[in-house]
C-alpha cells in the first residue's frame, strides 16, 4: 500500500469544477449562470494539463463564476475556521454472538465460531499492539467501549493491563461511550 499526501490545492480544484458542472442540473434550464457554469467547467476542462501552475490557473478561472476570494467569504459566513484534525485509534471486537453450552460462542444456526478464550486472547493482542504503537507514536491515541475487555485484560493478562491503567493515565488510551441514551 502506498502512502501519500492529498495536494489540497488540486483537491479543490476538483471540488470547484464538480460545483461549476452540477450547477447548470440544479438552475432553471438555460440560465444564464447555469450556461456561464457550464462554459467554464468546459473551459477548465480544456485548460488543464496536470501541473501545479496549471492548477492554480483553473482555480482561478472558476472564480469568474464564483467571485474572487469565494472561498475565503464562504468560511467565514459558515464560521468555518482552520483547524486540528484527530485520527484516533479505534477497535472493534466480537465478544459474543451467542452463547450455549459452557464457553461456546455460537450463531443461533448453531454454527460454532469460536470459543471465549478466543476472544479473550484477541483483545490482548490487539491492545498490546496498540500499546506498542502508543509507544512508537507519542501523539497516537487509542479507544475502546467494551468494559468486558478490560475485565479479561484484569483477570487473565494482568501485565497488559497494568499497561493499559498507565496508557489511560497517560492520556493515550480512553474509552467511548457507545451506549444509547434516547
Amino acid at each position: 500500500m502506498a502512502v501519500g499526501a492529498v495536494n489540497l490545492e488540486a483537491r479543490r480544484l476538483s471540488w470547484d469544477f464538480e460545483l461549476l458542472a452540477s450547477l447548470p442540473e440544479v438552475l432553471p434550464q438555460q440560465s444564464p449562470l447555469g450556461n456561464k457554469a457550464r462554459a467554464l467547467a468546459n473551459k477548465i476542462m480544456n485548460t488543464f494539463d496536470g501541473t501545479m501552475d496549471n492548477v492554480r490557473e483553473c482555480r482561478q478561472l472558476a472564480e469568474d463564476v464564483m467571485g474572487k476570494g469565494w472561498q475565503e467569504d464562504a468560511n467565514k459566513q459558515t464560521g468555518q475556521e482552520e483547524g486540528t484534525l484527530w485520527a484516533l485509534g479505534y477497535c472493534h471486537i466480537d465478544t459474543a454472538w451467542y452463547v450455549a453450552d459452557d464457553h461456546i460462542v455460537e450463531t443461533k444456526a448453531n454454527g460454532r465460531l469460536w470459543p471465549w478464550s478466543a476472544t479473550q486472547q484477541k483483545v490482548a493482542r490487539t491492545w498490546s499492539s496498540q500499546i506498542e504503537i502508543s509507544d512508537r507514536y507519542p501523539e497516537f491515541r487509542f479507544f475502546a467501549s467494551a468494559a468486558q475487555h478490560y475485565k479479561w485484560l484484569e483477570k487473565f493478562y494482568p501485565t497488559v493491563f497494568d499497561k493499559v491503567k498507565q496508557k489511560i493515565k497517560d492520556k493515550k488510551f480512553g474509552e467511548l461511550d457507545v451506549s444509547d441514551s434516547s
